[in-house]
């Protein structure tokens, strides 16, 4: 019997997909991270943003019961995880909930590494099939790319 994952690890995921797809193609150069706005307009989103939490609460949720509060406190921790395994590095991390915005992050050696690697038997490197698969809207994947790379 296959338990399904609970609802926090997927978004974990969906979250820590979307940030080491744009550290890792905009490696070398740092990013700043927005929880807010994790998602670049350039690309068909696929995580909650404060628009979605404004739209919430025109819908008559309150700010301690909104449904989209939990998704933004998550990729805050996603990012806060991903420091904490060096995975990733950013500039005046300071561990709450009021920060919104991680400045100069990009991947460290580790997790370079971790997105370069290949199969032995396949020619494209987890970064790239990370980007093709996000890009593509493929979540299934973008989950198990994930889990291979974090777990």
């Amino acid at each position: 019997m296959v338990l399904d994952e609970p609802d926090n690890i997927k978004v974990f995921k969906s979250c820590a997909a979307v940030i080491l797809d744009i550290l890792y193609q905009s490696f070398p150069n740092p990013v700043d991270l927005d929880i807010l706005y994790l998602e670049p307009e350039r690309r068909t989103r696929q995580l909650k943003n404060f628009d979605d939490e404004m739209k919430s609460w025109d819908a008559g949720h309150t700010v301690d019961e909104n449904p989209v509060k939990p998704h933004l406190e998550i990729y805050r921790n996603s990012i806060y995880y991903m420091i904490a395994e060096e995975i990733i590095t950013c500039n005046e991390t300071k561990h709450g909930e009021s920060q919104r915005t991680f400045y100069a992050c990009r991947l460290t050696s580790k997790g370079l590494r971790v997105l370069g690697r290949s199969y032995l038997k396949e020619k494209e490197s987890i970064g790239t099939k990370l980007h093709a698969a996000l890009k593509d809207g493929k979540y299934k994947v973008v989950q198990d790319l994930v889990k291979q790379l974090i777990f």
